[in-house]
């Protein structure tokens, strides 16, 4: 709606990434792209998570909620980080130890949220969750896409 998408708009220019120009009445807003420089630049794409283009084109993963879709994209960008800090299991299967509360943390979202991006990205084989005692997984294991 146009209502979120202004919300979106507003958001965006309040912590520095675009710049609205509003031109008057009845004539278009021009948005500019504000681009990174200077020091910044060589750090440019490591400010960013990508998320694999299947999770969209595919049918299997359109309808993933698009909060799931963003944390699969932080489990595989940490991956090598994981890897590097030993969390390999006996098979070799890379895991991370998040709990709820720190997974709704990363994502700025509701603990139940998390319990359902958690059911959604494990329905559609994207993790791996072991349950702890806690109730709380004790491990996450991010799969491959198919």
């Amino acid at each position: 709606s146009i209502n979120t998408t202004t919300k979106y708009l507003k958001e965006l220019e309040m912590i520095g990434l675009i710049e609205r120009r509003i031109r008057g009445q009845g004539k278009p807003t021009i948005i500019y792209v504000k681009e990174f420089c200077g020091e910044s630049t060589s750090n440019y794409w490591h400010a960013f998570f990508f998320i694999p283009k299947i999770l969209f084109e595919e049918e299997t993963y359109k309808k993933l909620p698009l909060l799931a879709k963003n944390y699969y994209s932080v489990l595989l960008e940490q991956a090598p980080v994981l890897i590097q800090k030993g969390f390999v299991d006996e098979r070799s299967a890379v895991y991370t130890k998040y709990s709820l509360k720190d997974i709704a943390k990363v994502l700025n979202c509701t603990g139940p949220e998390v319990v359902d991006l958690l059911k959604s990205l494990n329905n559609n084989d994207l993790i791996r969750i072991h349950i702890g005692a806690s109730g709380d997984p004790e491990r996450i294991y991010p799969q491959r896409l198919s």
